[in-house]
């Protein structure tokens, strides 16, 4: 019974119980709005499901050991992939979640095969997955709609994909200098860090020109 404490799911259930009863919302109006977060959750919730199971059969048939050796073989250069392994699961499921269920064991395979820290695989995993989850074709479908340019996805991916890819490329610099330190890497991260200081670089970086 304790372990529903810890799902987050629970809470929301609990909050929008008690909005219902303290709003006195009519039962009419309370069963149509959670049959249409029902239609909407339903898609999202399959598909989350499957690539959950799917990464199950790809343990249970060694299919991940599989590929945890043959990154393996990679050693410390693997850190170098790594997030975009990451960002490649994401924008594909378009969800952070499904990309985790697809690259996260993965991961897991490699760090235990070659000594690096499973912790910072696992920190670019999420990180790497947040952020190429915004460039995926579901959420750049909703982005546009949400801000009444529908039908202008390319406009979005045009705008916010260069920020995108270089915040990842600094996650994978800033993973492949904390597991192998190299002065070259630093000096390739600061570089980085300085684009947006370059005239012709700034407006991509400290504020996107009005779409």
């Amino acid at each position: 019974m304790l372990e529903l404490l810890y799902l987050p799911g629970f809470w929301v259930l609990l909050a929008l119980l008690l909005t219902i009863s303290m709003r006195g919302t009519p039962r009419h109006m309370a069963r149509a709005a959670l049959g249409a977060a029902w239609r909407q959750f339903t898609p999202s919730a399959l598909a989350i499901l499957l690539f959950l199971l799917s990464a199950q059969v790809m343990q249970a048939s060694a299919m991940t050991a599989s590929l945890g050796a043959a990154a393996a073989a990679l050693g410390s250069r693997y850190v170098w992939i790594s997030p975009w392994l990451a960002g490649l699961g994401a924008w594909l499921t378009g969800s952070n979640l499904g990309g985790t269920a697809m690259f996260a064991l993965l991961q897991k395979a490699v760090a235990s095969r070659t000594g690096l820290s499973l912790l910072w695989l696992a920190a670019a995993q999420n990180g790497a997955g947040q952020l190429a989850r915004m460039l995926s074709p579901a959420c750049l479908m909703l982005a546009a709609t949400s801000a009444g340019l529908k039908g202008q996805e390319g406009l979005l991916l045009r705008k916010c994909g260069p920020l995108v890819l270089w915040t990842i490329a600094l996650q994978m610099l800033l993973l492949a200098g904390m597991v192998t330190p190299s002065p070259l890497v630093i000096g390739v991260l600061v570089v980085l860090l300085m684009f947006p200081c370059v005239p012709g670089l700034r407006p991509i970086f400290v504020a996107l020109p009005a779409l």
